[in-house]
This record gives C-alpha cells, sequence and structure tokens, in this order.
C-alpha cells in the first residue's frame, strides 16, 4: 500500500477517490485530444476552401494582370476568422498583392506556400504562388474555453 491507514474503510475511500480522479483524468485527456484533431480539421478546411474557392482566380488573374479580381479574391480569403495575412507573389518572388489585418498581433501562426498555376496553349504554366499566414490564437482560445467548461 502507499499510505498506511487505521482503518480499512479509509483505505477504499482512497482508493476510489484515486480511481475516480485517474479515470476523470484520462476521459478528459482523451476528450481535449477530440476537440484539437476538430479544430485542426477545421483549420484544413479552410485552406481546402481557399485552394478550391479562389486558387485557380487569384492564378488567371495574376496571368492577365487583372487586379480588380485578385483584390476582390484576396478580400474573401481574408475574410476568413483565422486568416490574419495573405500575399500574392509573382515568379521572381515579387510581391504583386497582399493584405492583412493589420490590428491582430497573434502568437501562434501556421504558414502555408500555394503554387499559383495556369492552363496556357494546353500546357501547365507556374505564374507564382500564394503565402497565407492562420493563427492559431482562436484555436488555443476555444480549447481553453473548452478545458474551463471542463472543470466547472
Amino acid at each position: 500500500p502507499i499510505f498506511k491507514f487505521k482503518s480499512l474503510r479509509y483505505q477504499i475511500i482512497f482508493y476510489i477517490v484515486l480511481a475516480s480522479s485517474l479515470t476523470t483524468a484520462f476521459f478528459t485527456v482523451i476528450s481535449f485530444y477530440i476537440d484539437f484533431q476538430e479544430e485542426q480539421g477545421l483549420m484544413e478546411q479552410s485552406l481546402n476552401q481557399i485552394k478550391q474557392a479562389n486558387l485557380n482566380n487569384i492564378a488567371l488573374s495574376v496571368w492577365e494582370f487583372n487586379t480588380e479580381a485578385m483584390e476582390t479574391q484576396m478580400d474573401g480569403i481574408i475574410s476568413i476568422a483565422d486568416v490574419v495575412e495573405v500575399k500574392v507573389l509573382n515568379q521572381k518572388g515579387e510581391v504583386i498583392e497582399s493584405e492583412n489585418k493589420a490590428h491582430e498581433k497573434p502568437l501562434w501562426l501556421v504558414y502555408h506556400k500555394l503554387p499559383l498555376e495556369t492552363i496556357a496553349e494546353g500546357k501547365k504554366e507556374s505564374v507564382g504562388h500564394l503565402e497565407i499566414w492562420m493563427t492559431l490564437d482562436n484555436m488555443y482560445f476555444r480549447l481553453g474555453v473548452k478545458i474551463g467548461r471542463a472543470h466547472v
């Protein structure tokens, strides 16, 4: 035994409380892990949404030098909650267009670099790339709220 108890009753109570605490901790960790995976999935969905809805249009805008259409696409991307900065760069790495949420100063960032390609004369042409910075701050905040609720 871990401790010497005066009676069997105290020993049983101690082990019941210990088992209950360990079980609660185990299920809390499992729940947090599942919540974390769901949050990461939501960020991945946002990135996939950008790839499907915006990437080809931005590539075409770069190819055609259509800055108005490019700005419209970038406005849509920057409006996504976790996106804090977006840049379109040409093949030389020069910034063509950039938007950010200057008022936000995130602590945790994830960087994504996506190729911009278009079809010209029947073959795929690289026209540059799209850089996206997404914050993890919102995800960590939501997870913190869930942890706080779990302990109330």
